[in-house]
């Protein structure tokens, strides 16, 4: 995203309890309200109760033009009521929000979910995102915090609804080339590094089903059937794909993605592939075997005939097919 993406985004975090001892006692029902800027962030409001004083506060923590930290903090009568026990196997436990952000790559209106901390563990659970322009992600996490220069994590995900043209924005690929409506489900573990690829060490499956768009006959992904079908009698001239329905599932390994099974069924052409992308190198190299069905409306007909779809169309149901 942009680096003013989250310029003016509000975050607010409700903590039952935060028993960590870099804070001496454990701070209960404490309640932050945090709004990002341009130059830095605010704190908007800090209001818990620890070791049993009331506290309240504000933080300004500025970057630009030099970095600068403004806190003020003031404390109640300290209460006599006996507080209710911290479980111990856990430091932290609340809820957060997020409001807006409009970012380049990344654009919601909301996201709200729960976290829980235990030793070097943080698990995010429940979260909710409602994306724009459209579409709600649900997912579950977690990250690890063990390791200096490296953080493991699991993450877990659905997204129903969503627009496939920003959805391809956050993931890299090129700006207008696929339109339509997504579904995703995928589940992932990997480790984030310092000035590394999070694909280096990334592993796990997507789902990806669309429905109702267009592709760019110039999107890597279809460019290759693209230019074989041009030799074809049935071939659309136009520079779009259409299509009713896009099908894979997406296997990450090694800084790659592989699939078994790529297929798109649209009014004018077919396709279904199966390859290797290396996502680790400049011109993400592509490696598969593409099969083109043409004629697409015929096979239609076709198909509604009793025993003569059998014997012209065969096994894959397509009167005309090509292999690449």
């Amino acid at each position: 995203a942009s680096d003013s993406a989250g310029a003016g985004t509000k975050i607010e975090l409700h903590l039952d309890y935060l028993d960590h001892p870099m804070f001496l006692w454990p701070i209960r029902d404490l309640e932050l309200a945090i709004r990002t800027e341009a130059r830095g962030l605010r704190v908007e409001k800090i209001r818990g109760n620890w070791a049993g004083v009331p506290i309240d506060g504000k933080v300004e923590w500025l970057f630009l033009p030099d970095e600068r930290v403004s806190v003020a903090v003031s404390a109640g009568l300290p209460s006599d009521r006996p507080s209710d026990p911290i479980p111990k196997d856990t430091w932290a436990r609340g809820r957060f929000s997020v409001g807006r952000i409009a970012g380049e790559r990344w654009r919601q209106s909301a996201a709200r979910g729960d976290f829980e901390a235990s030793a070097d563990r943080v698990r995010i659970r429940n979260l909710a995102i409602d994306l724009e322009p459209s579409g709600v992600v649900d997912a579950n996490g977690r990250i690890h915090l063990s390791e200096v220069d490296a953080v493991p994590f699991q993450l877990s995900f659905g997204l129903k609804s969503g627009d496939a043209a920003a959805i391809a924005k956050v993931f890299r690929l090129p700006a207008n080339q696929i339109n339509g409506h997504v579904d995703l489900a995928g589940s992932f573990d990997g480790i984030l590094l310092p000035d590394t690829s999070l694909y280096a060490a990334l592993r796990g499956l997507l789902n990806v089903s669309a429905r109702d768009g267009l592709i760019r006959k110039k999107a890597p992904l279809v460019a290759e059937a693209s230019h074989a079908s041009e030799t074809q009698e049935g071939f659309d001239p136009s520079e779009v794909i259409r299509y009713r329905n896009l099908e894979t599932i997406l296997e990450f390994f090694d800084g790659r993605i592989h699939t078994e099974a790529f297929s798109l069924d649209g009014p004018k052409i077919g396709v279904l592939a199966t390859g290797d992308v290396e996502l680790l190198s400049e011109d993400k190299h592509m490696d598969g075997r593409v099969a083109l069905f043409l004629f697409r409306k015929l096979d239609r007909v076709l198909g509604r005939i009793p025993i003569l779809n059998q014997l012209l169309l065969g096994t894959d149901a397509n009167l005309v097919a090509s292999y690449f």
